[in-house]
């Protein structure tokens, strides 16, 4: 039978080398994305460290774009970039580069002391701390996470900040590409009872039930179906 003290040793060196490898620092999520149970496109969640005027923040980038074939008919190239606090993952700045069919729009805004966002030379007056809601998702991933639980945050949009209610209602067991995960699941409202999204559009997001709470699927609904994000990879950059 193997010595208590190096079956220790050695579940100390696992434990170490696991808590290395995987961080949120440097990793790089891919997903599959589905529309109406046909292969749509891909999308990305990647989070790194960075600096914003000498200060240490965390960049997270995340992209959604349509494969060739549905190109053809509807092209997306969505890069949204946010500079979020190393603290709570709350917005400095973000950069909106959005490409859907006809619709283009390029948008900017900088964070002021939680207060102020300038955006297009334009001051808005803002509650206090305020997300985007793939940041706030990195938020909750710090969490200790239960059933029940709730989460206010103030959402930034370009042309409104929205109070969003979070709610942890569930675990399901969900299996995706990249495997089988038991997961809470994570649903946004409106405190005000109005769709959170435009087109009266609903969000589910599926965290892992482990203590890195990966998003493992994000499904969102559209006037024309429900778009359906399925983790297929995860990679870490040096």
């Amino acid at each position: 039978m193997m010595n208590k003290k190096i079956l220790t040793s050695i579940l100390f060196i696992l434990s170490t080398l696991w808590g290395a490898n995987f961080s949120f620092e440097n990793e790089i999520l891919h997903y599959s994305v589905g529309f109406r149970s046909f292969s749509a496109g891909s999308a990305t969640l990647s989070l790194r460290t960075d600096t914003l005027n000498n200060n240490n923040t965390y960049l997270l980038i995340s992209t959604l774009k349509t494969n060739s074939f549905l190109s053809r008919f509807y092209k997306v190239r969505d890069v949204i970039k946010s500079w979020l606090s190393p603290n709570d993952f709350s917005l400095i700045k973000i950069n909106k580069k959005i490409h859907e069919g006809r619709y283009k729009k390029n948008h900017t805004a900088l964070i002021l002391n939680d207060s102020i966002a300038i955006a297009n030379n334009k001051k808005i007056e803002l509650p206090g701390n305020v997300y985007d809601p793939m940041s706030f998702i990195y938020f909750l991933r710090k969490q200790n996470l239960k059933i029940g639980d709730e989460y206010n945050f103030f959402s930034y949009g370009s042309k409104k900040i929205k109070e969003v209610l979070i709610k942890i209602t569930n675990k399901e067991i969900i299996k995706v590409p990249y495997g089988t995960y038991n997961c809470y699941v994570v649903e946004p409202f409106t405190n005000d009872g109005k769709p959170l999204l435009k087109n009266n559009g609903a969000m589910k997001i599926w965290l892992s039930e482990d203590s890195l709470h990966i998003p493992i699927k994000i499904r969102q609904h559209t006037n024309i179906g429900n778009m359906i994000l399925q983790l297929q990879s995860i990679k870490y950059s040096k």
